[in-house]
Parts: structure tokens; sequence; C-alpha cells
């Protein structure tokens, strides 16, 4: 809002005031022409080519002002951006929204109403607003008390107020009053003098009434230099505004260039020389900008200066004025811009329950605590608005992050949460926008959440539970990158949606305990869409008894249903269905697929039904030991070669009379094991098979008896009794599958047996039974790979991979080569060895712990 004596217009500092601050505001912050709302004498009643109505120099005049500066526009603009009055281009207010409210032009002071008490006001033009009525002293002044009653009722994040005419201290104490409960409460008010002080224009630079001097070096301070001004006979305009340093001798002052710092311009006495970003992060905040205004103002007293710098300057030397400034943020830390909060908190601290903008980066540092409020049920909820891609919290190591209940978090789809320090628990949060990562936290737990279009929420190391929570169009990304044995995840009673199918629902990666879906009293999971619904990643080798996928739903997932790499794993009583691949188990998985004996529906027991392409696809030595109580049906299914129900690719291993079990299943009314079932090598044993309400139970035989045995013992805590009967029958059915089963088991026994994995590693590659058995052979050598790994014989376990890629028995053998040295690359890097460790193909280590 500006006003000036609308004849002759031969006074500029208020439209030079006005003009830099609206092209700043545009330039510099990327404010939109459309909301910014120019009040100026007449308005669009000013003829349309006189170049007064050029705000930002572009030579289109009927662009930039909006209104008269007459009070009713004023006061319609306010109440139209409350809601309580309404105009088609002015819009209402959210707590997304920043409001920024300059006045300049003239201003005095006197008794409001029928008080007896001052008050400053901003003259307005004169005749009124016919609105107003008769003419008087109110219908042409603005009163501090007025502006701070018409703003009260926007409902915005930040307000910001920048008060530069004669007397404009008197606005402070009325909005900064919070007594009439405002629904913004996060202000910043700065103001050029006190109530009973003028304002005077800037001498050195634009040599007297071509700007306010306060202004000027206050929105210099904001844009990061200063202008390049001149005057011409056809008005004036304010250029590009430049970097570079003074130049000295020019025979026209006005067209001198001036950057930060510069003091060719203050002939009577040394100036303060300094950038006004005093702490050097890039960003210049309010209250660096309004100290850096007091300092160059040569009439300011300077009394809350960072320099004690005073020029005089004028007429008389008694001429001066008091800046001012005032702000209730939440905040001590110099955090405020004029898009939103930046910098550094380092103070603890419990916010008011408000609404918060970050505009860049904001971090808690120093060993803080930043608590956010629960939601009050009386009042607004809570939120922090990230209003671009630069706008980030981050929490730093040894300090610590509590949202609120009932928190919103929204913003830019690039705006990110990052936890190096800690968390406390989540509940009943909403995510929108905002990109989740934890590097540090020990443990997270997240309950009765919403995430909104947030790309993902991932952690990378901790202890992790998510329950009853709400994935819409994000991933849930749990990594165990430290591979802290003592760590384990769980996620139950969640929803995920994908409709666009271009990421995967849960992902889970090196936790050797985890449970995804229902336990206790939480219910499984639903995951809908997706590429992968559930995958999981060399997991599962903690002790017995929490390795479980369970009671989950996965349906639509344009590729696989569930995932599992490398991991060892009891999937019990899950509904796949509905996805191009079921479920699909990949290098040297152990798993148990189990259904319900005692079901009485299709629907009550372990179903991978009606998906697009195989039900089920398994590759060298993931087949499932147990495979029972299953109902595994498509109807509709095309058969062998191109669509059975399973299909066990098994090409990479030596010809032989392998032999699966898939006894105890149900298969529907079309099955035909000819066509249904499909290995490369070997046979399927499928009778007697079962549906619900079928009692069948199939006979074990001794293998299986004596793997129960072993098992029994490992559940148990056993470890010592298990280890040997383990071994007994691998030496005495090398040929069964639950040998295979065993030798996985040895590994992951290991830890609680001895930690003795060079042992481990000759016994995979002497014993008699393994070596003479092919598959066996095949298995002790992956698995002694593995041991390497663990006694950190990084360059043997590389080359091994290498040699594998390059001499794969199968191209699947190869890919899965390829995904493990990638990943051992991302191990090595965790254990601080990333530049020690390159294999002769670099070209698979990994760029970063993200890169997909």
């Amino acid at each position: 809002m500006g006003y000036q004596n609308p004849q002759g217009f031969t006074v500029f500092d208020s439209w030079n005031d006005l003009s830099a601050l609206y092209t700043t505001l545009i330039t510099k912050y990327g404010y939109q022409k459309e909301n910014i709302f120019v009040h100026y004498v007449d308005g669009t009643f000013i003829p349309i080519e006189n170049p007064r109505n050029d705000l930002n120099g572009d030579n289109v005049y009927n662009d930039d002002i909006d209104y008269s500066a007459n009070k009713g526009d004023i006061l319609h603009t306010f109440r139209s951006m409350a809601g309580i009055e309404q105009d088609p281009i002015i819009p209402i207010l959210s707590t997304n929204d920043v409001l920024f409210v300059f006045t300049g032009g003239h201003g005095s002071y006197g008794l409001y109403g029928n008080s007896n008490t001052n008050h400053s006001y901003l003259m307005l033009p004169t005749p009124p607003d016919p609105s107003m009525g008769s003419w008087d002293k109110n219908s042409s002044r603005l009163w501090d008390t007025e502006l701070a009653s018409v703003v009260k009722d926007i409902n915005c994040g930040q307000m910001i107020f920048l008060i530069t005419q004669c007397s404009s201290g008197g606005f402070k104490d009325p909005i900064m009053n919070y007594n009439n409960n405002p629904k913004c409460k996060n202000r910043t008010i700065q103001v050029s003098c006190s109530m009973y002080e003028s304002a005077f224009d800037e001498p050195y630079i634009t040599y007297d009434t071509n700007f306010t001097q306060f202004t000027y070096y206050w929105t210099a301070a904001i844009r990061g230099y200063f202008p390049k001004f001149y005057q011409t006979s056809n008005g004036w305009k304010i250029e590009p505004w430049n970097l570079g340093p003074s130049v000295n001798g020019s025979s026209d002052p006005m067209a001198i260039n001036y950057g930060f710092p510069y003091n060719s311009c203050f002939p009577t006495c040394p100036h303060p020389i300094y950038n006004p970003d005093r702490n050097n992060d890039g960003v210049v905040t309010l209250d660096e900008a309004f100290h850096y205004a007091d300092d160059y103002d040569c009439n300011s007293q300077c009394l809350g200066s960072s320099t004690d710098f005073y020029c005089p300057w004028g007429y008389n030397p008694t001429d001066f004025e008091t800046p001012d400034s005032a702000k209730n943020i939440c905040f001590h830390e110099d955090l405020q811009s004029l898009t939103g909060l930046t910098g550094e908190i380092t103070i603890n601290r419990t916010l008011d329950n408000r609404s918060y903008i970050v505009c860049g980066p904001l971090s808690v540092t120093n060993n803080v605590n930043l608590t956010f409020p629960s939601l009050d049920p009386n009042t607004q909820t809570p939120k922090v608005y990230f209003q671009s891609e630069n706008a980030t919290l981050t929490v730093y190591q040894g300090s610590a992050l509590t949202p609120g209940s009932g928190m919103l978090f929204e913003g830019d789809p690039l705006s990110a949460i990052t936890i190096y320090g800690s968390i406390n628990p989540v509940s009943n949060a909403t995510f929108n926008n905002v990109r989740f990562t934890n590097w540090k936290a020990n443990d997270i737990a997240i309950n009765n959440s919403n995430f909104n279009n947030c790309i993902g929420i991932e952690s990378f190391t901790g202890n992790i539970t998510v329950t009853n929570s709400h994935f819409l169009d994000t991933r849930l990304l749990l990594r165990n990158d430290g591979q802290n044995p003592g760590y384990s995840a769980k996620v139950a009673g969640c929803t995920f949606l994908n409709a666009n199918n271009d990421k995967n629902g849960i992902e889970l990666s090196h936790y050797k305990n985890f449970n995804i879906g229902a336990y206790n009293s939480y219910t499984g999971n639903n995951v809908n869409g997706f590429f992968k619904g559930i995958s999981l990643e060399y997991s599962g080798g903690g002790s017995s008894g929490n390795q479980f996928v369970r009671n989950n739903i996965v349906s639509n997932a344009s590729f696989i249903g569930l995932d599992i790499y490398n991991s060892t794993a009891s999937v019990i009583l899950n509904h796949l269905a509905d996805n191009y691949i079921g479920a699909e188990f990949m290098n040297n998985s152990n798993l148990q697929l189990l259904g319900s004996p005692e079901a009485t529906t299709i629907s009550a027991t372990q179903g991978i039904r009606d998906n697009q392409s195989f039900e089920i696809y398994s590759t060298d030595n993931s087949f499932p030991t147990y495979f029972r109580y299953n109902a595994i049906i498509d109807e509709d299914n095309q058969g062998n070669p191109s669509d059975p129900l399973i299909y066990n690719d098994n090409s990479g291993l030596p010809q032989s009379s392998y032999e699966y079990d898939v006894r105890g299943n149900c298969w529907g009314q079309n099955f035909n094991p000819e066509d249904d079932l499909y290995t490369y090598w070997g046979i399927f044993k499928w009778e007697p098979t079962w549906c619900p309400g079928n009692n069948t139970i199939p006979s074990q035989d001794p293998a299986e008896d004596m793997y129960s045995t072993a098992m029994n013992h490992f559940d148990s805590a056993n470890y010592l009794a298990a280890k040997p009967v383990f071994q007994l029958l691998i030496n005495q059915y090398p040929e069964s599958r639950f040998s295979q089963a065993a030798m996985s088991d040895l590994f992951r026994l290991e830890q609680f047996a001895g930690n003795n994995y060079l042992g481990l590693k000759e016994y995979y590659l002497t014993n008699d039974s393994i070596v003479t058995n092919s598959i066996l052979k095949e298995i002790g050598e992956f698995l002694a790979n593995k041991c390497d790994i663990l006694l950190d014989n990084w360059q043997q376990a590389i080359s091994w991979y290498e040699n594998r890629i390059e001499n794969p028995p199968s191209p699947v053998d190869s890919i899965c080569a390829i995904i493990d040295l990638e990943d051992l690359y991302l191990v090595v890097e965790n254990q601080g060895q990333k530049a020690t460790y390159v294999g002769r193909l670099p070209q698979y280590r990994p760029k970063s712990i993200l890169q997909d």
C-alpha cells in the first residue's frame, strides 16, 4: 500500500520503494503477480500509458497496480483474504500462505476515536472513497488499530509487516497484541521509526527524495545487492540488480552499480562494511535485513544496531529515526525469511499449536529437542508446510524430533524430513508430499498415520514398527544397512495403494527378524497396486520363529505380489490375487508356504489365485521346503510351457531326478499336473491333494522328521542340540529338499552356536555329503561366500560374484550375482571401506544406497 500526491509526481520516494519491493518479491522470492495486490493513489484510474503504472520496468503499464489506496479498497482486500467478503481475484488465504504487508507514503499520529491515547495512521488519498460517506479525518486515515483488526481473521501461516511511513512505530503494539485472538499468530513487524518520529529519505546514493532510506537498505539486504538507479525525463527505472564491485569515478553516480561490500558513497564518515547474510547460510532473514537497514540508516540512533554506526545527515542533527521490530514465531533463533522459516534450531523448543511454513533448509542441531504440539480439538490442526523443494527439516545426530499427535506435515513432492538423530513415536499424523528418511535413529514407531504422495517413507537402521497406517502412492522402505542382528521390523494393519504401479509397496532388506503382517492384535496389511507389493531381500537370518509374512492381502501388482530374494521366511495365510505374478522366490531363499489345515473355505487358508502369469515362480534352490494347505488356483491359466500354476526354474542345476513335495494343497477344478506344474529338472510329488474341509494330512518321511526335530531345537534356543541334527540330516539324506534347507539353517544358526564362520566355511567346502551332491555343492559354495562376507574377506567375496557373473550356470544366476555384488558394495560402504575394495567389474558398484 503506497500513497503519494497524485498531482505532478514530483516526489518519488514512495513510488521507488514500492517498485523496489515489488521487483524483489517477484524476481528474488518467486511471488506471483496475481498474488500481489498493489494499492496506489487512484489505482486503475491513472492514465494507462503513464510510466508511473509500470512498477517492474517491463514497459507493460496495466498489470502492476490493482486498486486505489482508498480506505474502502484496502479494507476490502484484507476482508477478502479472510473470507469475510468475496472477490473473484483475491484468494482466501490458508495456513499454507505467507502474507507480506508493506505500507509507505505519508503517516502521522493523533487521538483515535473517542480515546485519549495517541495512535499512528497511514495517510490515504483525498477525496475519500465515496463508500466511506462524507469526508472526515478518519476516512482518509488507516489507523494502526484498524489494520490490526482487519487482519485478525486472516488464517495464514505467517504474517510479515514492513511499515515505513512517518510515525510507523505506533503500528507495532496493536499488530502484536493477541488479546483479540487472531487466527495467525506467527507475526513479524518492522517499522522505520517511532510514533513520534519522521521517516527520512536516503541521502548518500540516491541524493534524497528518491527512496526512503530504511526501506532502501532493507530491500537491498533481502535482495542481496543494491540497484542501479537513474533518473530520466520520462520517469525512473530499476535496472537488474548487480553483484559487481563499485565503479569509482563515474560521471553519473546514479548509474553506478553497487555490490556488497562498498564504501565509496559515504563522504562524511566511515561506513559499516559487511554482507547482510551474517551467518553466510545463503538466506537473508528478516532479522538480518532489519539490522542491516538499522546500521545503514544514517538517521538511526542504532539502539539495536550491531555496529553502533551513526553517520549524521540532514538539516538538523536531532533528526533521528528509531527503527524497531517485534516477532512471535515460537523460536528464539533468527529463522524467519520473506517466504518462511529457515536456519538452525539450537535451543530446546516446544512449539505452540500453530501452523508453520518452512521455505528452506531448517535444521535441529546442538543436541536439542524440537517438539511439535499435539492436536487440540478446540483449535486448528497444527501443521508444518514445506513450500518448495528446497524446504526441508533435518534432525542432526544428538538432537531429537517429537511429532505431536495429530500433526500435519505437507509440502512439495521433493520436500523431506531427514533424521540423523532420533525421532519419538509418530501417532495420528498426516504427511502429504513430504518424504521421510531415517538414517540413524535406533527406533521408529509409527501408528495410525497417513502418508499421501510422499515418494517414500525410508529407514536405514533401527527397530521399526509401523501399524494401522495408510500409504497412498508412497512406498515403505526398511533397510538395516548396518546389519545389526538385534534390530527387528514389524509392519501390520496398514493399507498401501498405488494405482500407477510405479513403485514397490513394502520393501524389507537385511532384517534378521521381521513380521510383515498380523501379530498380536494387529491384522495383516492390504497392498493394492504397486510394481511389487511386498519385497524381501537378504532377510530372515535371525533366531527361529521371527521371520513371518502372514495374513496380508496383495493385489493388482503390475509385476510381483510377493517377492522374496535370498531370505528366510514363513509365508502364512496370505492372499495374493490379480497380480502379474503371484509370488516369486529367488536366490537360495529358505521358505515355508503354509495355509491352515483347519480351513473350511478357500478364503480361510492361504490363497495364491487368478494372477495373470504364474501363481508361483521360483529359481535355483528357492522352492519352499514346506508347501502345505494352500489354494493355488487359476481356472483360466494356459498351462505349460508358458502359463503353469507353478514354474520352478532350476535350469542352472545339473540334471538330476529332483523331487518337489507339493502334497496337501488345493488346485481348483481344472487342475492337471502335466500342464499346471513345471520344473526344468525333476518331478512334483503332488498327491494326495487337499482342499478346505478335507482333513487329508500328508505323511512325513524320515528326512522331514529329522528336520522337524532340528527346528524344534532351534525354536527352543537349544542351538548346540540343533546343529548336529542338521548335519546328520545332510549326511544321511543329501538328496532331500530338507537337507537343502538344513544347509541354510546352519548358516543362520552359527551366530548362536559358536560364531565360527571360518569353520562353517570349511564344512561347506569339504564335507563329503555336500561335495558329492551337485545341489548341495552349489548351495555350499554360495553359503561359503556368505561366510567370507561375515569374515570381512571382501576381496574374495567380490571375486566370487564376478566369476558368477562371467560364468553363470544360467542367465538368472548371472542376474542374481549382479544384484548380490551391488549389495555387497553397499555392505562394504557401510563399514567405511568403500574406496578400499573394488573388483574388476566396477560398473556394478552403486553410487549410493538409494540408487535403484
